[in-house]
């Protein structure tokens, strides 16, 4: 049958064709777009129904909401502008930076979350040199790292996935983070911090025998946990897990801790915006910003203007874009010029 169609003059469509096709035909968002790569790539149950309400347009509801407020200031601006002699009521420039204020404020909280469904989560086992991280992330994924006794052995970043239950993650297996004079070993706890920064969650791995002074961490996306419990721990108060790498003690029990945590943090993010949508919000907080310090700084209403239709574009790129024909209609809606 298909060979009959193609005879006929029909063609295979390209990957990711139909997507694109309803992207350019208004049919789609891009955010609802990037919601069916997310849909594709879900590993599991809570990526799926995060990525489910991308494609439903969650993830563009706040930057789309955004662009309605400021296509609507864009058109008080310029309708002060284009139609003075019409006696339109104009608003204060305070009350107009106030505006520009509270939607910049909305970008940078839209801006501050990034998605789970940009492939698994990164779980970093983070700690001093000499911790267990590595005889831990063995433990853990089967893996066969070098363990020593000798602190700063671990000097590059080690991945490897890691599956939960029906949750799939990325472990890594960080250097110890030390104070090291300038050298191999400070280029390794450097990295070791980088990928730390990175994760979506964080283990703090300490040696249970002499674990020190207890980390501060935030409950919500770390863990703590006290290494070497065959060898006996040291009493310390707070939270923390204590594991052993060697009998298996308490491994059953982080990963289950763990899975919990990647749970949470993916229902959490259903609706943040991917990293093309966060580096849109930020060039649209940007020239926010500069058409504050305009209005401020008393530069006339075309210059404010244009740094909002900036912005206005900038966000086009994730909700489509709003044309000058729109603003129009929004100034003669909302001040019945020209009766």
């Amino acid at each position: 049958a298909l060979r009959r169609v193609f005879a006929a003059g029909a063609r295979e469509a390209a990957p990711g064709e139909f997507t694109r096709r309803a992207v350019e035909n208004g049919r789609l968002t891009l955010a609802q777009a990037e919601g069916v790569m997310a849909v594709i790539r879900a590993r599991d149950d809570a990526a799926l129904r995060a990525a489910a309400d991308r494609l439903a347009g969650a993830s563009g509801s706040a930057l789309a909401a955004v662009s309605g407020e400021l296509a609507a200031l864009l058109a008080d601006v310029e309708a002060s502008i284009d139609f003075i002699e019409h006696d339109v009521p104009c608003a204060p420039r305070a009350e107009i930076a106030e505006r520009i204020e509270t939607l910049r404020e909305s970008l940078v909280r839209a801006a501050g979350s990034a998605p789970p469904d940009e492939g698994a989560l990164l779980v970093v086992l983070s700690g001093p040199p000499g911790a267990g991280k590595t005889s831990l992330f063995n433990a853990l994924t089967g893996g066969t790292g070098l363990v020593s006794g000798t602190p700063g052995t671990t000097r590059d970043v080690r991945e490897a996935a890691l599956a939960l239950g029906a949750v799939l993650v990325r472990l890594a297996d960080a250097p110890g983070d030390a104070a090291w004079p300038p050298g191999p070993d400070a280029d390794a706890a450097s990295r070791g911090r980088s990928a730390r920064d990175r994760a979506d969650i964080v283990v703090h791995v300490r040696d249970g025998t002499r674990p020190g002074a207890p980390p501060a961490f935030d409950p919500a996306r770390e863990l703590f946990v006290l290494s070497k419990a065959d060898l006996g721990s040291a009493k310390l108060p707070g939270r923390a897990l204590r594991v052993s790498s060697v009998t298996g003690a308490g491994i059953p029990r982080l990963r289950a801790r763990i899975a919990l945590l990647v749970r949470r943090a993916s229902a959490a993010g259903a609706a943040a915006l991917s990293s093309r949508e966060r580096d849109v919000a930020e060039r649209a907080g940007k020239s926010l910003s500069a058409a504050r310090a305009a209005v401020e700084g008393g530069v006339a209403e075309e210059f404010v203007a244009l740094e909002l239709r900036e912005a206005l574009d900038a966000l086009g790129e994730a909700t489509g874009p709003v044309t000058p024909e729109a603003i129009l209609d929004r100034v003669f809606a909302r001040f019945c010029i020209g009766k």
